[in-house]
């Protein structure tokens, strides 16, 4: 890298957290918080810390700007990522037996994802449709709630406007999860591994029909990520 810099190269480092003093022209962690935690910088590399400069595909914030507001939530997504080690997914399906509120839910089954036959047998008799190959920003422009693990859908649900439920799959999540709920952007339920399928049926029939949270959490989320970062990056590197 630093022979890349003397020949007169940007250098931009994507990093999800302080690792020592990094030599570069501009330093991106997009992780919640992240402006909190800054790593050990040279004088002159430019800071991007934080969700303001998360590199989200363009569609999601098509969506978040197309979305209207909501009377209420019918319309379920569900998605915990290529693998979902904590088999949340199998737990969120149980939850759903639960609910009393009307619904319809999508359920996206990474391709890492073991348990698809599994997975199929528990959505029996359920208004639910599985997913295995999945259009994102096309299933959360139809989505009114999502339940979805921590890292980078997060920020897409939020570029996409979506009030979004969130159970981390990872440790390394669980700051960027905290540090949304904290601000009120999204609503946690802690790790996935602990997820309860009573108090997520109770949380989802709470939510269901609660138009004026859903809309708080819409405007708010989409507000604080709107899916324009990448832009901001390419520009803040041009200007170097």
């Amino acid at each position: 890298l630093a022979a890349r810099r003397a020949a007169g190269a940007r250098v931009l480092r994507v990093d999800d957290g302080p690792r020592g003093e990094v030599p570069c022209d501009a330093f991106l962690n997009q992780n919640p918080g992240a402006e909190r935690n800054s790593p050990s910088l040279p004088p002159e590399a430019l800071p991007l810390l934080g969700p303001r400069w998360a590199a989200l595909r363009s569609a999601f914030a098509r969506v978040g700007e197309r979305r209207a507001a909501r009377a209420e939530a019918q319309n379920f997504l569900i998605s915990f990522g290529g693998e979902d080690p904590a088999d949340a997914t199998s737990t969120a399906l149980r939850a759903l037996r639960r609910v009393k509120s009307p619904f319809a839910a999508v359920v996206v089954i990474g391709p890492d994802n073991p348990r698809a036959d599994a997975l199929a047998k528990l959505a029996e008799g359920l208004p639910v449709r599985l997913e295995r190959m999945a259009d994102m920003p096309a299933l959360m422009g139809k989505a009114d709630l999502a339940l979805v693990g921590g890292g980078v859908t997060m920020l897409e649900a939020c570029a996409a406007g979506l009030p979004t439920l969130v159970a981390t799959v990872a440790g390394n999540q669980e700051a960027g999860a905290a540090s949304l709920a904290g601000l009120g952007l999204v609503r946690s339920l802690g790790r996935a591994s602990e997820l309860d399928e009573i108090a997520l049926s109770r949380e989802l029939d709470a939510l269901f029909g609660n138009e004026s949270e859903l809309t708080r959490l819409s405007t708010s989320c989409r507000a604080a990520v709107d899916g324009r970062g990448a832009a901001r990056v390419a520009a803040a590197l041009l200007a170097l």
